[in-house]
């Protein structure tokens, strides 16, 4: 949810926790992005805190610590497995998975599919330092 409260107008994205008993809340600095796919809508914003954030259909993670999400996503599945060589990626438009495999030696190719690719240059073109 966009909320827009107080005198200045400023803008926060709040979203309800599981059990309905509080929020998260965001200040929004800055609007970068937000735009309507054929699959989802996709938005972008700055905090000075957090940096850039990316929101899907909720919070999907902030620049500052998005790391906290991806290496153990993926560092699990490639350590467990005794020579990976070749992965798929479903869903990885952000392409942060995928940085995260790359750290890993002997990794030869990375299939990454996503069904919106609108999602993937927005990330190229926002994260591609991350």
């Amino acid at each position: 949810m966009l909320y827009i409260l107080g005198e200045r107008m400023t803008k926060y994205y709040v979203e309800e926790l599981n059990n309905k008993s509080g929020c998260t809340k965001i200040r929004i600095d800055k609007v970068i992005v937000e735009r309507e796919t054929d699959f989802q809508t996709i938005r972008i914003y700055k905090n000075n805190t957090y940096g850039l954030f990316l929101v899907l259909d909720d919070i999907q993670f902030a620049e500052t610590d998005e790391y906290k999400y991806h290496e153990p996503l993926v560092h699990p599945a490639m350590l467990l497995h005794p020579n990976p060589k070749e992965v798929f990626i479903l869903g990885g438009g952000d392409g942060l998975a995928a940085r995260e495999v790359l750290k890993h030696l002997g990794v030869e190719k990375i299939y990454l599919v996503d069904i919106d690719g609108e999602m993937i240059n927005v990330s190229k073109k926002y994260f591609g330092e991350l």
